[in-house]
């Protein structure tokens, strides 16, 4: 039995002991000396009142109960060590296109896509041809402009060749709006270099950074295009 039923037999037993004692009080001589209505009705009252407070107790914390156990249960379920999703391997190709367009990512002053292409293609025998183009920054001479782009040009060569691969030659081209003489404006390589893995052997890539990258490479890569402007 649960021990609300009990409680609730016992005030209504109480009850019914009450109503019959303030009626005759004498019937519960046996239990109360000199019997009247209100000793019989303070006693049983009483009790009525202790019985009534124990039920009440006994019903909270059945409901206090009930209403935790969802919130252990959901606790627990929320404390359980979720999977992570593992990320996808990268194939050697894949790792190479993603040096280039980590190096390569967001937009120049002009508002356009700093990375304009990508290739990287395998050679016979083994190795990685890698060959990209950009859209070169503005800048306020072209002095300053050519030398944004030599700065560009050896990032991509330092990334490239310091990363490991097994890169065989590297080509940059640099793009910038030129006006024809007709007065036309469009995107047109303005300087193209490229390095092979012979020649990049060669650089001590430990070097000062700004030496390395504004005259030491400069200085290595093979110019294969330059406009007549930056001459």
């Amino acid at each position: 039995m649960y021990m609300t039923d009990l409680f609730g037999f016992l005030i209504l037993a109480s009850l019914i002991a009450l109503v019959v004692g303030l009626i005759k009080p004498t019937l519960f001589a046996k239990w109360i000396k000199n019997p009247t209505r209100k000793k019989v009705g303070l006693i049983l009252g009483g009790l009525v009142f202790v019985f009534f407070i124990g039920f009440g107790m006994t019903t909270d914390t059945q409901t206090t109960t009930t209403s935790t156990e969802p919130a252990i249960q959901a606790q627990t379920t929320d404390s359980e060590p979720t999977s992570t999703p593992e990320a996808p391997v990268l194939s050697e190709q894949d790792q190479i296109k993603k040096l280039v367009t980590d190096q390569l990512n967001g937009q120049n002053n002009n508002k356009k896509d700093n990375l304009k292409s990508l290739e990287v293609t395998e050679q016979e025998g083994g190795g990685w041809n890698v060959a990209v183009e950009f859209n070169a920054s503005d800048n306020l001479t072209m002095n300053l402009r050519k030398v944004g782009i030599e700065s560009q040009m050896s990032e991509l060569y330092i990334a490239l060749y310091k990363s490991g691969k097994d890169i065989k030659t590297v080509s940059v081209s640099a793009y910038f709006p030129l006006q024809d003489q007709y007065g036309n404006v469009n995107d047109r390589v303005v300087y193209a270099s490229t390095l092979a893995s012979e020649e990049a052997g060669k650089v001590n890539w430990n070097a000062d950074q700004s030496s390395l990258k504004l005259s030491i490479l400069p200085g290595v890569w093979t110019t294969t295009m330059l406009h007549p402007e930056f001459n």
